[in-house]
């Protein structure tokens, strides 16, 4: 859910929510491939 929502957050341009998102993500599930893309994501735009 965290993943999706920091997503979404990502789309419309509000990277600190999509951030906070990503990070709780990350939190629940560390190898989470996908949430570390997204966190890249994030890093590079």
């Amino acid at each position: 859910v965290h993943n999706n929502l920091g997503y979404h957050h990502y789309l419309r341009g509000n990277r600190e929510k999509a951030r906070r998102h990503f990070n709780a993500a990350l939190q629940m599930d560390p190898d989470n491939t996908q949430v570390r893309n997204n966190l890249k994501l994030l890093d590079t735009s």
